[in-house]
Parts: C-alpha cells; sequence; structure tokens
C-alpha cells in the first residue's frame, strides 16, 4: 500500500512565476555584482570549491559557553565577499517584493549621518505632533538598505503621522 503525499499547501502559479521572476532578477543581481565588483584577495574558484564541499558537510557546532561555535573554511575575506554577494542578492528579492508599493504625494526624504550611522529621515505630509518612530532594519547588520526598506516605512510613517528615521549600518552610498 503505497500512498502519494499531498503537498500541504497549494501555491497560486501566478505567485509561483512572481517568485521565479524575483529569483531571475536577484540571480541577475549576483552576476552583476560579481563581474563588477572583483576582490584581489577573493579567489572565485576556491570560494566555489569551498562552498560545494561546506554545504555538503553536516553542521558540527559546538555549543559553549552560551552561544554557538561553527569552524568556517572561508578567509575573513571570502566570507566579507559572500555577505555582499548575499546582501545583493537579498536586496533585490526586496526591491522587487515592493516595487509596486508607492510613496505618497507630500511625503520627503533627507538622508542625514546619525553619529556615524547612514540614516534618512521620512517626513510625511502631516505630522501628529511629535510622534517619532527609530526605525532600525533587521538582517544581521548586513542585509537591506534604506533604499530597500523605504517604501515600507514611508507607509508606516504615513499610516502612523509620523516622522520616521531609518537607519540602516552600511556606509552613505551603499
Amino acid at each position: 500500500m503505497e500512498s502519494k503525499s499531498q503537498p500541504l499547501v497549494q501555491i497560486r502559479p501566478e505567485i509561483i512565476e512572481y517568485l521565479r521572476k524575483c529569483t531571475k532578477n536577484s540571480n541577475r543581481a549576483v552576476i552583476w555584482f560579481a563581474l563588477t565588483h572583483r576582490d584581489k584577495a577573493v579567489d572565485i574558484k576556491t570560494l566555489q570549491e569551498k562552498i560545494k564541499e561546506d554545504l555538503g558537510k553536516p553542521f558540527k557546532d559546538r555549543i559553549q559557553m552560551g552561544y554557538v561555535e561553527r569552524r568556517t573554511p572561508f578567509t575573513p575575506e571570502e566570507l566579507s565577499y559572500l555577505i555582499r554577494l548575499y546582501r545583493v542578492q537579498a536586496d533585490s528579492i526586496f526591491h522587487n517584493i515592493l516595487k509596486p508599493a508607492s510613496i505618497q504625494k507630500g511625503f520627503s526624504f533627507k538622508r542625514v549621518d546619525a553619529n556615524g550611522v547612514a540614516a534618512e529621515w521620512q517626513l510625511p505630509s502631516e505630522v501628529d505632533g511629535n510622534r517619532t518612530i527609530l526605525y532600525i532594519h533587521g538582517g544581521g547588520f548586513f542585509v537591506g538598505s534604506v533604499a530597500v526598506y523605504r517604501k515600507g516605512t514611508a507607509a508606516l510613517a504615513n499610516r502612523l503621522q509620523a516622522r520616521l528615521l531609518l537607519t540602516t549600518v552600511m556606509k552613505h552610498g551603499h
């Protein structure tokens, strides 16, 4: 008696097509980054081999003093490069998801340096008193940027009639 397992969730065809488009766009962004941002300290072929080898092994985590420590075959330069590649990919995905959103007329933006951190004031046309939101996006300090979150946070600021300071830990212009 053999039973075929049914998918837990049926995904509408237009959603699947949208996800394919997002994936295709993010792959293009990663390829563009890899071609235009060469790092002399990172050999791409060696990095690819290390990724294949590392993904083929089970995680060998050690719990020590309340945190998980994982040994990695990657050099600090390779890890930095991989993080930048991942950020490009994630930013591309977020950008595609938020692309249909629009920003209301009268909304203004002002880039600022918040004590060494790149930030942006987002100001709706109507603010209720002194309402202010400090929005520090997630992403482990390497995924996402002011530009990626702009439409979503602008909608939040507008809805709450509050000025919003959106911060990122990346340098200005990145």
